[in-house]
């Protein structure tokens, strides 16, 4: 069996990052953000050039969740107890989506933290 992954760490911190960024080679977006319901960014890979990505970002708790937005998909969801936000940003609407959910479950999975072993904290 190939091993998919090609980095591993157990810090969550560099395990979310490293998830983000495959996110964004995988779909060839711009940019994905991971943010709490306070508008704080935790997270980020890619691009990171435009005010207008900052501005969405701390603005995500108010703005409509799922939804299109200037070429930026967002939607929330709970881990480890907490109300996030991955936002992605990219050309093709469909991988914008796509990319999201499964940043989304990588997080969880993260946030989980290894088999039979507490949660972790950030």
């Amino acid at each position: 069996m190939v091993e998919r992954r090609t980095r591993r760490t157990h810090n969550q911190k560099t395990a979310t990052q490293y998830q983000l960024e495959q996110i964004v080679d995988d779909f060839d977006l711009d940019s994905c953000f991971l943010s709490d319901d306070h508008g704080r960014l935790i997270s980020h890979a890619g691009l990171w050039a435009e005010k207008k990505c900052l501005a969405f970002v701390t603005d995500i708790p108010t703005i409509a969740q799922g939804e299109e937005h200037d070429g930026m998909y967002s939607c929330e969801f709970r881990a480890g107890g907490q109300t996030l936000f991955i936002t992605t940003v990219g050309d093709t609407e469909t991988m914008r989506t796509i990319a999201a959910y499964r940043a989304m479950f990588g997080v969880r999975r993260i946030r989980r933290g290894p088999a039979g072993s507490r949660q972790l904290s950030v």
